[in-house]
C-alpha cells in the first residue's frame, strides 16, 4: 500500500470520530443552554396572557395560572426527547439507541364496514327494546332488574346503620358500577343501582314474575345475541356510528376506570385543600411559615421556581427531601400522622383512591410495555413501537417550527444555496484569478495601485454589510432590482426566458455578498502565490533558455500558484452546498443558511442539528478533496510518503 493511499484511509477514518465529537459538543450544549423548548412554551403562554391582558385593561394573568401541569410537562419532555440523560439522547439521535415512536391507531372507516356496522346497530336495538320493555313492565310494581335478579328500592334508613356505614365507605372509595359495594350487599340481597339502594323483591303474583322472568330471559338472549355480533365483525360501537377493534375494548374500560379514579380523587382533594404527588398527600403551607422553618430553603426554591420549566424538576427534588412539595404557585408540607388520625376516614378513603389510581395506571403502562398500545385522555389509541430511529436511518426527526420532517425542509432549501453558492463560487474564481495574476505582473504599478485599493476596502466589509448596503442604498432605488427572496413571484407563469432574468435579477446583490467574503483573500493570495513562483529557481532557468514570457508565466508559475487556493476548496464547499447564514438572512432568501439561523434562534434542534450534520460532512469530505486535488496539480506533494 503506497504512502498517499495510507494516508486518505487514515483521514477517512478520522471523519466519523471528528463527526461523533463535534456533534456531540453541539448536542450537549443545545440541551445545556436556556431558552429550549419548554421555556419557550411557557414564554409563549406568557406573552398570550400579557396580550389578553393588554385587550382587557391592562390585567396580567398571575404566575400560577401560566403553568403547566406535571403531566402535560411530561410529555412536551418526551416530545422534545428531554426526559432522557444527554449521552442517551444523543446516541438515540445518531440512531444507535431505541427510541420510542408513536403512530394513532386509525379510526375504523364505516363507509367500508357498513355490514358490520349495521349488523352492531341492529343488535343493539334489540337489546335497548328488550331493556325499555322490561323496564317498562317492572316499573308498574316499582321493580327494578339487576344481574337476573329482581330489586324493588328502599331508604338507605331501611339499610341498618353498620350496613349503611360500610356499604358508603365503600362506595366513597370505588367507581362505577362499585363493585366492592355490590360484593358487599350481595350476601344481605341488596344491590346499589343508579346511586340507589335495593333489595331482593319478593311477590306471590305468579302470573307477574312468569312474564318478568320472560322479558328477562329476552334481555339475556339480546344480550347474547350481541356479544356473538361483536365476536363475528371483530368491532364494537364505542358511540353512536363510531366504531371499534374488540381487542381495544379493555383499554378504553381500562382507561375510562382511571379517568373516572382520577377525577374522584382530584375532586375530594380539591374539597380538604389538600394535593397529591408520588402518592403521598399534602396540605398547604405557606410561605411565610416555611421561610421561618428554613430561610434558605425558601431561597434556593424560589430561585428555581423562578428559573421556570428548565428547572421544574430540581424544585421537586428539593423539596421532596423535606416532605414538601410545589404546585400552582403554592407550596404544600406532607400531612403529618396526627393530622390523618384526626381525620382517618377521609386519609384511608384517599389512600384507597391513590392506590386504585397507581394500579389503574400500573397496567395501562404495562399494555403499552408489553403489547405496544397506549391511549389518551381522549380514548385516542396510540401504537408505541421501540426502534432504532436516528440520523444513521436518516430520520432527522420533525422540525418544532414547521411540523415537517427535517430531510424534507433540508433538501427543499439545498437547491436555493446551491443556485446561489455555485454562482459565487464560480465567479469568485473567474474574476479573483485573473485579477491576482494581473496584479503579479504589473507588480508596483498604477493598475496594481489602484487594484489593492478594491481589494483591501473588499477585504474591511463582510459580504452581509456589502449586500445590506446595495440593498438600502441601490435597490430602494432601482426598480428593476428586488430588495430580497430568490425569485419572482408567479415564477411558474412565466417564460424561460423571463424567468431567467428574473431569477438573475434577484441574484445580481446575494451573489456580490458571496464574492465578496472570499474576493480579497483569494486574490492576494493568487497575486503572492505567483510572485513568490517568478522568483523562484526553475522560473529564471526558463528565460535563461530563451522561453517567452507569456509561456513561462502561464505554463510553469500558474500552475504552481494555484496549489495554495485548492488549500480552502473545503471551506468553499461548504459555502457553496450549505449557504451562507447571513447574507440568506439579509437577503431574506430561504436557503440552508437562513434555515439554519431560524432554527438556532427558535431552538428547533432537529433543523439545527440536521443542519449541522451536512456541514460538517461537507467540511470533512471537503478538506479530504482538497488534498486530492492538491497532489494532482502538484506532483512533488506526497501525502504519508517515507522520509528519506
Amino acid at each position: 500500500m503506497s504512502g498517499m493511499t495510507s494516508y486518505f484511509i487514515r483521514r477517512l477514518m478520522l471523519v466519523p470520530l471528528t463527526f461523533l465529537a463535534i456533534t456531540f459538543m453541539v448536542y450537549s450544549i443545545l440541551r445545556i443552554v436556556p431558552g429550549g423548548p419548554i421555556e419557550q412554551a411557557q414564554a409563549a403562554m406568557r406573552m398570550a396572557a400579557m396580550g389578553e391582558g393588554g385587550a382587557g385593561g391592562g390585567t396580567l394573568t398571575g404566575e400560577a395560572d401560566l403553568q403547566i401541569d406535571e403531566e402535560a410537562m411530561e410529555e412536551l419532555k418526551r416530545y422534545y426527547a428531554l426526559d432522557r440523560s444527554i449521552p442517551v439522547g444523543y446516541l438515540q439521535w445518531l440512531g444507535l439507541w431505541q427510541r420510542e415512536l408513536t403512530s394513532r391507531v386509525p379510526a375504523v372507516p364505516t363507509d367500508e364496514f357498513k355490514e358490520e356496522l349495521a349488523s352492531l346497530e341492529a343488535a343493539l336495538a334489540v337489546r335497548r327494546e328488550a331493556e325499555e320493555e322490561l323496564a317498562a313492565f317492572l316499573e308498574k310494581r316499582g321493580l327494578v332488574h339487576h344481574q337476573g335478579r329482581f330489586y324493588e328500592p328502599i331508604e338507605p334508613s331501611d339499610m341498618g346503620e353498620d350496613l349503611l356505614s360500610r356499604a358508603e365507605l365503600l362506595r366513597s372509595r370505588s367507581i362505577e358500577p362499585h363493585l366492592p359495594v355490590q360484593e358487599l350487599l350481595s350476601e344481605y340481597d341488596k344491590a346499589l343501582v343508579d346511586g340507589r339502594y335495593l333489595r331482593r323483591a319478593e311477590t306471590d303474583d305468579e302470573e307477574f314474575l312468569e312474564e318478568a322472568r320472560r322479558l328477562a330471559g329476552r334481555l339475556e338472549e339480546a344480550n347474547a345475541a350481541y356479544e356473538t355480533t361483536v365476536e363475528e365483525t371483530g368491532h364494537d360501537l364505542l358511540a353512536a356510528g363510531r366504531l371499534i377493534q374488540r381487542e381495544f375494548i379493555p383499554l378504553y374500560r381500562l382507561k375510562e376506570a382511571q379517568l373516572a379514579l382520577s377525577a374522584k380523587l382530584q375532586g375530594k382533594l380539591a374539597g380538604h385543600d389538600l394535593v397529591e404527588f408520588g402518592g403521598r398527600i399534602y396540605e398547604p403551607i405557606s410561605v411565610e411559615d416555611l421561610r421561618a422553618r428554613d430561610e434558605d430553603l425558601v431561597a434556593r426554591a424560589e430561585a428555581y421556581v423562578d428559573a421556570g420549566f428548565a428547572r421544574r424538576d430540581r424544585l421537586l427534588d428539593l423539596l421532596a427531601r423535606h416532605e414538601l412539595t410545589w404546585q400552582d404557585g403554592q407550596y404544600y408540607e406532607r400531612v403529618d400522622e396526627v393530622a390523618r388520625q384526626s381525620n382517618a376516614e377521609l386519609y384511608e378513603t384517599l389512600d384507597r383512591l391513590i392506590e386504585a389510581h397507581r394500579l389503574a395506571t400500573s397496567r395501562l403502562e404495562r399494555i403499552e410495555r408489553e403489547q405496544g398500545f397506549a391511549i389518551t385522555d381522549a380514548l385516542i389509541v396510540f401504537q408505541v413501537r421501540r426502534v432504532l430511529s436516528g440520523i444513521l436511518q436518516f430520520d432527522f426527526g420533525r422540525s418544532y417550527t414547521y411540523g415537517e420532517p427535517v430531510l424534507e425542509l433540508v433538501a427543499s432549501r439545498f437547491e436555493i444555496s446551491l443556485w446561489f453558492g455555485l454562482t459565487g463560487f464560480f465567479l469568485t474564481y473567474l474574476i479573483c484569478i485573473p485579477l491576482g495574476l494581473l496584479k503579479a505582473i504589473k507588480h508596483r504599478t498604477a493598475v496594481d495601485t489602484a487594484t489593492s485599493i478594491a481589494v483591501f476596502l473588499g477585504y474591511a466589509m463582510p459580504g452581509f454589510i456589502v449586500s445590506l448596503i446595495l440593498l438600502a442604498g441601490v435597490a430602494v432605488h432601482v426598480e428593476w432590482l428586488p430588495l430580497g427572496g430568490h425569485r419572482p413571484e408567479g415564477i411558474e407563469d412565466m417564460g424561460w426566458i423571463e424567468a431567467l432574468i428574473g431569477r438573475a435579477r434577484h441574484m445580481i446583490i446575494p451573489v456580490i455578498g458571496y464574492m465578496v467574503a472570499g474576493f480579497a483573500s483569494m486574490t492576494i493570495l493568487m497575486k503572492n502565490s505567483l510572485l513568490d513562483n517568478l522568483g523562484s529557481d526553475y522560473v529564471r532557468t526558463a528565460f535563461a533558455k530563451g522561453l517567452r514570457e507569456r509561456r513561462v508565466v502561464f505554463l510553469h508559475a500558474l500552475r504552481n500558484s494555484l496549489i495554495p487556493i485548492t488549500a480552502g476548496l473545503g471551506s468553499a464547499l461548504a459555502l457553496l452546498f450549505a449557504g451562507s447564514f447571513l447574507i440568506e438572512t439579509t437577503c431574506n432568501i430561504d436557503g440552508m443558511g437562513f434555515l439554519g439561523y431560524q432554527a438556532i434562534v427558535q431552538r428547533d434542534y432537529p433543523i439545527t442539528l440536521g443542519v449541522l450534520v451536512f456541514l460538517v460532512l461537507i467540511q470533512l469530505f471537503g478538506n479530504i478533496i482538497s488534498d486530492i486535488i492538491w497532489a494532482t496539480i502538484d506532483p512533488r506533494i506526497r501525502f504519508g510518503a517515507a522520509k528519506a
